[in-house]
């Protein structure tokens, strides 16, 4: 801290701290890392989105009644995130193909289908463990029984 005050320094700093708006640039530097498009970088990335989404299903499930079904969870958080989806009946049970692109607020910060992917699949395999997920380029179908 300076020893000498006086009322200008004092108007400008008030000044100053009225304009400054510091915003997180997390997601800035996140999408410079993913563009620049260094292989193990965004293999790291995509682990780290995976395990984002493993535990965000991991706290819905907590808030879920035991009894709800884990298929109705698991729509319900594609439509809600805004994730195409679209689901036909087998005769051994449903086959849902989903979307590799996510249309909301985290789809700024992950741009490009291989790390909002990976969110999906990190949400998916902890929603339904056993579940059979098959990577099909553009989207990921999943059967259910």
């Amino acid at each position: 801290m300076p020893e000498t005050s006086s009322f200008a320094r004092d108007w400008q700093l008030l000044k100053l701290s009225r304009n400054w708006k510091p915003t997180d640039r997390s997601g800035e530097i996140l999408s410079v890392l993913i563009k620049d498009n260094d292989i193990l970088i965004n293999e790291k990335i995509e682990r780290i989105v995976e395990n984002i989404g493993e535990r965000d299903a991991e706290e819905i499930l907590m808030r879920m009644h035991p009894k709800m079904e884990v298929n109705t969870i698991l729509e319900g958080i594609l439509l809600v995130s805004g994730i195409d989806y679209q689901i036909s009946k087998d005769g051994a049970g449903k086959k849902i193909m989903i979307k590799k692109e996510m249309k909301n607020k985290i789809s700024e910060v992950l741009s490009g289908n291989k790390i909002s992917a990976a969110y999906i699949k990190g949400f998916i395999k902890s929603i339904i463990p056993d579940s059979e997920i098959t990577d099909r380029g553009d989207h990921f179908t999943l059967i259910l029984e």
